[in-house]
């Protein structure tokens, strides 16, 4: 074999090569088949955390993975409606791979669009935000609900989940759970406590009988200032 012809074979052996590490390592968008390991979900950002209260802003994590290829600028959209959930705040949805976010609504929803600079196979990527439901609106068990979807860039659906969650509501007045304590209450101004006696409390003494009543008290005013 003459010299020209080795060095001939030789350059096309490295620039196969060449192609051959340009396919494999260049990140191509995907048009999306929506694959079963793509999915998303939304989570507590406390594993352990159950309930919500109403009108506290409450933590969670936007999870989405792919598989398949890399997709380029690929959205996810949040669905809140709007007589369960306060206005989200865009500031509160930020990450290193969160381009942008903003926030449209309908008749229905507050909508809520999270577009990622890039997302590729492998371990899920988690994005925190953060919402609040409307207070005053629910019951204690109550729940709301909240929807989301992962589309590509091209605005092919992806994934799509939801999550429902439970309102931890109080008696009007109360802040916190029942300790099993009874402090008894005040009337009008007074500093004074209505005290409690056996006989109007159920057998465990630790909450008022059923059917127990008091006389409640209603103070308003108007008129100028001094």
């Amino acid at each position: 074999m003459s010299v020209r012809r080795r060095k001939t074979n030789l350059f096309l052996y490295v620039l196969f090569l060449m192609l051959l590490a340009s396919f494999a390592f260049y990140p191509n968008e995907v048009k999306a088949t929506g694959t079963g390991a793509t999915a998303t979900e939304i989570v507590y950002n406390d594993t352990g955390q159950t309930v919500s209260e109403p009108g506290r802003l409450e933590s969670f994590w936007l999870n989405v993975s792919v598989s398949g290829g890399t997709y380029s600028e690929p959205y996810s959209i949040l669905y809140l409606k709007r007589d369960e959930f306060d206005r989200p705040d865009v500031n509160q949805f930020r990450s290193n791979t969160i381009k942008s976010a903003t926030l449209t609504n309908d008749a229905t929803y507050w909508k809520v669009k999270i577009v990622y600079n890039m997302l590729s196979p492998g371990p899920r990527i988690g994005n925190p935000f953060r919402i609040s439901m409307i207070n005053g609106k629910f019951a204690n068990g109550e729940t709301a609900t909240i929807e989301t979807r992962l589309f590509t860039k091209d605005g092919v659906e992806l994934a799509n989940s939801s999550k429902q969650i439970t309102a931890q509501t109080y008696v009007f007045g109360i802040n916190s759970n029942d300790d099993g304590t009874i402090r008894g209450w005040t009337k009008g101004w007074s500093d004074t406590y209505v005290q409690v006696t056996d006989d109007q409390t159920d057998a465990t003494h630790t909450h008022l009988k059923n059917g127990f009543t008091d006389t409640w008290y209603s103070y308003s005013q108007n008129g100028k200032s001094m």
